[in-house]
């Protein structure tokens, strides 16, 4: 009985990790902004890759972030002990426990320009969903709009010109790779359920 609930768990553990690998493809980047598909960064998958992943790929310097090139700045998210899902209420967290195969994984992948870059109109893909935002920049606050897929690939675009921080309507303010909100939720378990790390 015991062996063969650890099996059922290293299958559950084996096809979770199967599904975040497939995490890391995303068939909606715009066209000229299409990071993922550079050679760099084939070797790099959300929820599999490592710090070390990263090393390999662009050097002990770049593990939390660094430039990518005269362009763009990116940062790197790895999940932690810490990561829970759904909100401390009362200083009570909640009961779901995160898997420990997660701790230490590729969590997200952010870049942000570092001069103006304009978000081409164009060559937006139909399944990037825009909606107007609030941001913030340090104190700063504006209006922005966000265009995000199923997948979490999201575009944070700044929607007014602003002459005091150097900003103008449809610029880019950022771009993030993240995990889906499933993804998410199926990196932890009940507070009940016993699994062997």
């Amino acid at each position: 009985m015991t062996t063969r609930l650890v099996f059922l768990l290293v299958c559950v553990g084996l096809f979770i990790v199967n599904s975040a690998a497939q995490e890391i493809e995303f068939p909606n980047e715009v066209e000229g902004l299409q990071f993922t598909k550079q050679e760099k960064f084939k070797n790099l998958e959300l929820l599999v890759s490592t710090r070390d992943n990263v090393i390999a790929a662009f050097g002990e310097k770049c593990v939390n972030g660094c430039d990518y090139d005269d362009d763009w700045k990116m940062d790197f998210a790895y999940v932690n002990e810490g990561w829970s899902i759904g909100p401390t209420i009362n200083g009570v967290k909640p009961t779901a426990k995160l898997r420990p195969e997660f701790v230490g994984k590729l969590a997200s992948i952010t870049f942000r320009p570092r001069r103006a870059v304009i978000m081409p109109r164009s060559s937006k893909p139909s399944e990037l969903i825009c909606s107007p935002a609030a941001s913030s920049q340090g104190s700063l606050a504006f209006k922005s709009v966000v265009c995000m897929d199923n997948r979490v690939l999201a575009y944070v675009i700044y929607d007014e010109d602003n002459e005091t921080a150097n900003f103008r309507k449809n610029q880019i303010h950022v771009i993030t790779y993240g995990l889906s909100q499933a993804t998410h939720e199926s990196m932890f378990a009940p507070a009940s359920d016993t699994f062997v790390p």
